[in-house]
């Protein structure tokens, strides 16, 4: 790792400490703050400078870039903040349980995926791409091994 890329990713940590501790005085999570930095900082590297946090009231999606072309050092983030709880666009189409949208929510934020089985006993999949700031669902066939 060249210097620039040390500078980069010491820059992308705290980016995310200061997000992960906004995000935690003003919301209720089952995370621990370690634990949602470190899903920030991968989400950041792996989505292209996009990363997404969940609550039960809403989805903050967050977009990391420089300020400028020019700019050496300096970062920018911006933040979405779209009400509503994700799991609910699913929760009649798919028959999801109440009962599942922490743990669903806690999963989504630390691996962007997340299981569970519904009321008719599918065994279902969530997934976030923070890019497209979308998630989705898919049911999960019995040839694919969990």
């Amino acid at each position: 790792m060249n210097d620039d890329q040390r500078l980069r990713s010491k820059q992308t940590r705290r980016i995310a400490e200061n997000l992960v501790n906004q995000f935690l005085s003003s919301n209720h999570s089952e995370s621990d703050s370690t634990d949602l930095t470190n899903s920030l900082v991968r989400q950041f590297q792996t989505y292209d400078g996009h990363a997404g946090l969940f609550t039960i009231k809403s989805s903050f999606w967050y977009q990391r870039y420089d300020a400028s072309p020019d700019s050496v050092g300096e970062v920018r983030v911006d933040m979405t903040e779209s009400p509503g709880c994700i799991v609910d666009v699913f929760r009649r189409d798919w028959s999801l349980e109440s009962d599942l949208d922490e743990r669903l929510i806690n999963d989504l934020n630390l691996k962007q995926s997340a299981e569970c089985v519904n009321c008719r006993g599918q065994r279902l999949r969530m997934w976030v791409d923070p890019r497209k700031r979308t998630v989705g669902i898919e049911e999960i066939k019995d040839d694919e091994a969990v």
